[in-house]
């Protein structure tokens, strides 16, 4: 086996050395700053992708605030809109309660005075009926 061997053992470790140094000196100044410059610009859009998520947070919450601040006086509104038409639908049926009443009462009024008249007109009838029977009756017991 040559590595065994004593004699090529000095430019064996030449050889090893200069190769080290070579990985070590590409290593350090080509491959290591490029992974670090490659690093760097993650890091840069990783900070930057967490400040605009922050802000968008910070926007949503903001949004969250109004859409509740929007529905209580949506709610607010539509139970005051509501209270309103209830007591204009009251309003209103109290006043149509009211005219019904009234003709309630004219019409129970006009009837009344159509009874009256009625019945005096059926007892005068009933009364000159009564005298044309009775001068039937008359008529016939005298002949």
């Amino acid at each position: 086996m040559p590595q065994l061997d004593f004699s090529t053992y000095n430019p064996q470790i030449i050889w090893f050395t200069l190769c080290f140094a070579a990985i070590y000196l590409t290593s350090s100044f080509v491959i290591l700053p490029r992974i670090r410059a490659i690093i760097a610009a993650r890091k840069a859009v990783i900070d930057l992708d967490k400040s605009a998520a922050k802000k968008l947070e910070r926007q949503i919450f903001e949004a969250q605030i109004k859409s509740e601040k929007l529905k209580r006086e949506a709610s607010n509104n539509y139970e005051s809109k509501m209270d309103e038409m209830s007591r204009q639908i009251s309003k209103e049926k109290d006043l149509a309660l009211i005219n019904l009443k009234k003709d309630l009462e004219e019409k129970t009024k006009k009837s009344r005075l159509d009874l009256k008249s009625l019945i005096e007109k059926s007892e005068i009838q009933a009364a000159s009926a009564i005298q044309v029977l009775v001068q039937n009756i008359k008529t016939k017991i005298l002949n």
